[in-house]
């Protein structure tokens, strides 16, 4: 590869366009060029979105042949990443990363049930029909070995659809399905599926990693904690609240501590994480033994990755940005303005709309 700044190729999702990149495009672009493209996910199959990014592509580099492409894909334009990277070898030489934002990867529980209950809409909606898990598992589409393969997913689930993912995931896609067994990282972000394109801590990620060419190592990767450890970094961060905001349908009742029936996972600070040891259910004592949260074993697991990742999130946003990095440079230090009080959310939002539009 040469020494060119990397040059940022943009992929929207399906049922959207090239605006919920936006956002991202403009702080990336402060330092590269970047190319939000439109493609037909809506109505179109992913070969036709394939062979449409392919000429957006051919076009970028016939500009400028001696490019580096960086794709970034949300959702199923992941899907279209990869597929190109795999099917055109003369574009993945050019390409020395794709970076995967919330991408069904292994394919989504929605589609099934979509497919399943209405068998008509994939024909009118063809993505729909590529993303389901059978679809991806049959796809077995890889990028070739060259490639820095990085993935995000969201953690804010949706009430609507949580009770249909086995774990953590952002309403639409399954953090595990985000996972790929040639990606090299993966982190969390405490954003739903709509929201993480917006967020500014994957801004400052995707900056972090075209300097570094890896992930930040503030953010929060999954599974590497038990449940237990993941309540004490909680209690360490004075997060419980938040935690226990998290938590629907408790109502406060007082307990006799759980000496027979239940086991402690862990008791620290006077809370006590507790698991019924018959039904396996899982539940948290205060200090005096009022419960003040329950629900099942992976619900409660579900609920400790979104708190985390949003403590892990916060803290590298707020963290010192690296040298040579202006744009983040003056958007965290208009936040401390708004943190301080100094300004209001009003003239934040002003101030911080101007300081992108001008770029």
């Amino acid at each position: 590869m040469n020494n060119q700044p990397a040059t940022i190729i943009l992929v929207h999702g399906f049922y959207s366009d090239p605006s919920s990149c936006h956002y991202l495009a403009r702080v990336l672009g402060a330092e590269y060029p970047v190319f939000p493209v439109e493609l037909d996910l809506t109505y179109s199959s992913l070969d036709q979105c394939i062979e449409a990014l392919l000429k957006h592509t051919e076009q970028i580099l016939n500009n400028n042949s001696s490019a580096r492409l960086c794709f970034i894909g949300h959702s199923t334009g992941g899907l279209v990443i990869r597929g190109l990277l795999q099917r055109y070898a003369s574009v993945a030489n050019k390409t020395f990363a794709a970076l995967m934002v919330a991408a069904p990867n292994r394919g989504t529980v929605l589609a099934d049930l979509c497919k399943k209950i209405f068998p008509d809409i994939p024909r009118l909606y063809k993505p729909i029909a590529h993303i389901s898990r059978l679809a991806q598992q049959a796809a077995n589409c890889r990028c070739p070995d060259h490639i820095l393969l990085m993935g995000f997913a969201g953690v804010k689930s949706w009430a609507t659809t949580r009770h249909l993912f086995g774990g953590v995931n952002d309403g639409v896609v399954a953090a595990s399905s985000v996972r790929l067994e040639q990606m090299e990282d993966l982190v969390l972000l405490p954003s739903d599926h709509l929201q993480i394109m917006g967020n500014f801590a994957l801004a400052k990620a995707v900056l972090y990693f075209l300097k570094h060419l890896s992930l930040p190592p503030q953010l929060y990767r999954l599974n590497r904690m038990d449940i237990a450890d993941k309540f004490r970094l909680i209690c360490e961060s004075h997060a419980v609240d938040e935690f226990i905001a998290l938590a629907r349908g408790n109502v406060e009742t007082a307990t006799m501590g759980g000496k027979t029936y239940w086991n402690n996972l862990i008791a620290i600070d006077g809370w006590k994480l507790q698991q019924n040891k018959l039904f396996k259910n899982v539940r948290l004592l205060n200090q005096s033994d009022t419960r003040k949260a329950w629900g099942s074993y992976n619900r409660f697991d579900e609920m400790m990755d979104t708190v985390i990742a949003k403590l892990q999130a916060d803290r590298f946003v707020q963290d010192k940005p690296d040298a040579g990095d202006p744009l983040v440079e003056r958007l965290e230090r208009l936040k401390a303005l708004l943190d301080k009080g100094l300004i209001n959310t009003q003239e934040y939002e002003v101030k911080r709309s101007e300081l992108l539009n001008n770029i």
